[in-house]
């Protein structure tokens, strides 16, 4: 992961010079393979565990192992990335990064360790989608003179309404059920699955998804409102850029 990281910052420092900051852009060109990627697992894996209680809680599969590894692999490698980030918006948020980054790492951590929750791990990831049309919207600001090129005016809106419609559906909507279904899960469980669970499944993993639903509502109204960065045509997406998610979704 962190050969990775080195491997696009280096891509973007000779690749987007021009870019207003090339750790912005260096996060931008890692998150075109790796948000992507994640939503897929994050998709097979819940399919794969959403049948009953018991997978749900106490199910793995290859994918959902995997995403785990994933999601903790980069908080880790990301931590001190974030501090190469020097504009006055990422600095003042950059505490609430670490927090985020540091919940990632216990919540997912114990998952991956405990071989628990892997259901609402994948199914927490889901909120990816999001950052996969912030990946491409923060590319196209970190090279100015390709984003404002009138043929993009119309691609950028799709981008635009996808990322709204992305971030109502799996992060304001998605949040709220995997909560409710936890509560329900736990009051009808078998005794045998439930003594298997400790205070990661049923208080501290629960609580990072109340954490990151508590993040989207409040980036609610910059999320769908237009950018206006945006040329007229094409309004873009958030000056605040609304990641994150117990899974580790970018925060930044």
């Amino acid at each position: 992961m962190a050969v990775a990281y080195g491997c696009c910052y280096a891509l973007a420092k000779t690749c987007l010079r021009q870019a207003p900051c090339v750790a912005v852009a260096g996060d931008a060109i890692f998150g075109l393979v790796y948000y992507p990627l994640l939503f897929v697992l994050a998709l097979d894996a819940s399919f794969d565990l959403y049948a009953d209680a018991t997978l749900r809680w106490t199910g793995t599969t290859s994918t959902s192992v995997v995403l785990g590894k994933l999601l903790v692999s980069r908080m880790v490698v990301h931590m001190p990335y974030i501090f190469l980030k020097r504009s006055r918006e990422e600095v003042e948020l950059r505490p609430m990064y670490v927090v985020h980054h540091c919940i990632v790492i216990v919540a997912y951590g114990a998952g991956v360790a405990r071989s628990l929750s892997h259901f609402w791990g994948a199914a927490a990831a889901l909120c990816e989608a999001t950052n996969v049309f912030l990946t491409v919207d923060e590319l196209l600001l970190s090279a100015p003179g390709v984003r404002a090129r009138p043929w993009l005016a119309a691609p950028q809106r799709w981008l635009q309404r996808g990322f709204k419609a992305a971030y109502v559906v799996f992060r304001l909507v998605l949040f709220p059920c995997i909560l409710a279904t936890m509560a329900r899960d736990v009051r009808g469980m078998a005794p045998a699955d439930y003594a298997r669970l400790g205070p990661f499944e049923l208080a501290v993993f629960p609580a990072a998804v109340l954490f990151v639903f508590g993040l989207s509502v409040s980036w609610a109204v910059t999320a769908l409102r237009p950018d206006p960065r945006a040329p007229p045509d094409a309004p873009a997406l958030p000056v605040t850029s609304p990641r994150g998610h117990p899974s580790g979704a970018k925060t930044n």
